[in-house]
């Protein structure tokens, strides 16, 4: 019989040993710190305005109401289009998006 290696051991921390991963979780780390921040200065601002609790329950409300009413929607899209074809008229998109925006420059300017 022969011994067979231990598998080596596993921590919640071994993620972090990749840089790549490493940067990417240190970036959403940051961004989500930034928009919790944001969120605080947002009723920290209504407040001021307007000391009227309804006001602020509505400023958070209709800052989250969007992503309740189209995660649900897009998750379904997501699994029903073609990846491909979805990339490629993205691309097309933004690509008239540009083209527009280049031709509306050069007319300003």
């Amino acid at each position: 019989m022969s011994a067979t290696p231990a598998a080596p051991r596993s921590t919640p921390w071994a993620p972090l040993r990749h840089p790549v991963f490493r940067a990417l979780w240190i970036a959403a780390l940051a961004s989500n710190f930034g928009a919790s921040m944001h969120e605080v200065g947002e009723g920290w601002l209504m407040t001021s305005l307007s000391p009227s609790p309804l006001s602020v329950a509505l400023l958070q409300a209709a800052e989250s109401l969007a992503i309740f009413l189209l995660a649900i929607p897009a998750g379904a899209l997501a699994d029903v289009v073609d990846r491909d074809v979805s990339q490629s008229r993205r691309k097309a998109g933004f690509w008239s998006a540009q083209r527009r925006s280049g031709l509306s420059r050069s007319r300003i300017g």
